[in-house]
């Protein structure tokens, strides 16, 4: 796990270069947030509902006992458990952008091992890894999205993640229903880390949430993100709790 660590720091040290890309494109602060929210959201319901249209494949290509079959389903929910319960601790001590960026590097190695066909061990990994991706992502991306909306806006963006789940659970089960007789099994549950990608690409563009910078006691990078997101009046204006953020 160490050097999953070195990688997330060297992305984050990379990700004002990317930041400033969009910036300088003039693409609004919402629009990312937005674009996280949704592909998390998508990667959410993708990642839980996948299986089930491949499931007999798998079974029948491992010759899978029913416990067998019950295991490569359960992995992925617990690790979903094991993500979620992770997810406060962590966001409160890495921020909330690291661990986006944790999760989507595990759900990144994850799927990768499941679309490289290493067997049933490394599917089993590779669902483990997504299903503590999910679990972070489940908890982290609403609250990233509730601390960087301006509050006209905030129900609307962050109700966009339980339709975007939804979405993801019928984007799984139509790929899976249209191509199962025609895609390897491999491909259609490893194409959850397209939805992925979008997640990576939109917080790597995206500043640190105020809220926990706040907490840090760190006032010239809250300006910063402030400014950055359009929220500097109502910042100013809104009395904020920081503790155990």
């Amino acid at each position: 796990m160490n050097w999953i660590g070195k990688a997330v720091i060297y992305v984050w040290k990379k990700s004002e270069m990317i930041r400033k890309f969009w910036t300088d494109r003039s693409i609004e602060p919402i629009v990312l947030i937005l674009t996280l929210i949704v592909s998390g959201g998508f990667t959410f319901g993708f990642g839980i509902a996948s299986v089930a249209g491949v499931l007999d494949i798998i079974k029948s290509k491992f010759e899978l006992s029913e416990s067998g079959e019950q295991f490569v389903v359960g992995v992925l929910v617990l690790g979903c458990f094991l993500g979620a319960a992770g997810a406060g601790p962590i966001s409160a001590g890495w921020g909330r952008k690291r661990t986006i960026m944790l999760a989507a590097a595990l759900g990144g190695l994850g799927y990768t091992l499941i679309l490289a066909g290493l067997g049933l061990a490394g599917l089993l990994l590779g669902r483990s890894l997504a299903g503590l991706c999910i679990g972070l992502i489940s908890m982290v991306v609403p609250m990233y999205a509730a601390e960087t909306t301006p509050a006209q806006r905030r129900g609307a963006v962050v109700s966009m993640f339980q339709l975007a789940i939804t979405l993801g659970i019928l984007g799984a089960y139509g790929a899976t229903l249209a191509f199962a007789a025609s895609v390897p099994w491999q491909l259609l549950l490893g194409a959850g880390i397209l939805p992925l990608g979008l997640v990576l690409l939109a917080i790597l563009a995206l500043p640190e949430s105020p809220r926990w910078l706040a907490a840090r006691g760190d006032p010239a990078a809250v300006q910063r993100a402030t400014h950055t997101l359009g929220l500097s009046d109502e910042w100013q204006e809104m009395p904020v709790a920081t503790a155990g953020a």
